[in-house]
């Protein structure tokens, strides 16, 4: 694993040690062994998530039901905001597709380098201020102090990222990835059925324009 920073000038003092610092973290989160009673915590709120998202991805879109799905969730990830962030198809761009908790900005047409998209397994910042690529994207403005992020992938790849946001630090760890997976996964087929129900809806407009344009020179006689 290599924690890396994309730009298009050389790194400053600052940026290599949140670097630095950021490697520390995962590194440590991969040498975290798990107990017995971690594990039954982690598979207790799998199960969580296995019974209220089957049920919530029904819905096709899902900035209808954003503050349900943080009021579900938060049993099983502990959180103060829920952001999902679509990506642009260039991987270039990240805009605000639905949030739910704490007011903050929405970050529309916030650059985000396009490597660290197709390499993107999921992120935890236990400082956001500290984090080298924009805290305020991340919420530090609305007290935001920690957030765990994962990608949203269809057809293996990602169109958007799950983010939870915390006002407390050091809030998440390699405890909540399982669990966050699992919640990004429902959230892809929710999407996937979105995308699916807005294709079939355009194919449908166009075989009936498609259908009055060749009754059209009947009806003009």
């Amino acid at each position: 694993m290599i924690a890396a920073l994309s730009t298009t000038e050389p790194p400053t003092s600052d940026q290599s040690a949140d670097l630095t610092s950021i490697a520390g973290q995962l590194s440590a989160l991969l040498a975290q062994t798990e107990s017995p009673i971690d594990e039954l915590s982690r598979l207790r709120r799998v199960d969580t998530v296995e019974q209220v998202m089957s049920a919530l991805v029904r819905v096709l879109d899902i900035r209808q039901i954003i503050e349900r799905l943080s009021d579900v969730t938060r049993e099983a990830i502990p959180h103060d905001v829920i952001t999902i962030a679509a990506l642009s198809p260039d991987w270039s761009f990240v805009n605000t597709y639905a949030r739910a908790g704490a007011q903050i900005p929405d970050r529309n047409g916030h650059p985000y380098p396009p490597i660290v998209v197709e390499t993107f397994r999921y992120h935890v910042l236990d400082n956001i201020r500290t984090q080298p690529v924009d805290p305020a994207a991340e919420g530090a403005d609305a007290g935001m102090q920690s957030s765990l992020g994962l990608p949203i992938t269809i057809e293996g790849k990602p169109v958007a990222i799950v983010g939870f946001s915390s006002k407390e630090p050091a809030k998440y760890g390699g405890r909540d990835l399982s669990v966050g997976r699992r919640i990004a996964n429902y959230l892809a087929l929710a999407m996937s059925h979105q995308r699916l129900a807005e294709e079939r809806q355009r194919a449908s407009a166009l075989q009936e324009r498609e259908t009055l344009l060749s009754l059209a020179p009947h009806i003009m006689h």
